[in-house]
């Protein structure tokens, strides 16, 4: 029931709409909320809600400490890619190398767009 919101553990999710601290209210407000035992993506594979959530609350504060830092040190985004680790989203044991390199994709994904989402915006 959770479509491309939350995924199971192993899963960073994508940051296309909002932002990392935006994402991460939510699915706090989410786990506080409601009593969810499973997690059923919009893709991927079913898993508990524990530890996928506890991992990508993780994830999401990783990734909004690691980008916040590097714009702040006038880092190249280019550089990123490979200094920011996905902290917390470690692919289950037995996934095909295709979702691996998913996984990789949609964390460089999700360090562009808040690295974007921190750049100020002309007036």
């Amino acid at each position: 029931w959770t479509g491309n919101f939350l995924g199971p553990a192993g899963f960073p999710g994508m940051l296309l709409i909002g932002d990392p601290i935006g994402y991460l209210r939510s699915v706090q407000a989410m786990r506080a909320t409601l009593d969810v035992h499973t997690l059923v993506p919009g893709h991927g594979f079913l898993g508990p809600a524990e530890p996928g959530t506890g991992a990508f609350l993780a994830y999401l504060e990783h990734l909004a400490e690691s980008v916040t830092s590097a714009v702040t040190a006038g880092t190249p985004v280019e550089e990123l890619y490979a200094a920011i680790t996905a902290r917390g989203i470690e692919p289950p044991p037995g996934v095909p190398a295709q979702f691996v390199d998913l996984m990789r994709s949609l964390h460089h994904l999700n360090i562009l767009l808040t690295y974007r989402w921190l750049q100020p915006t002309a007036d």
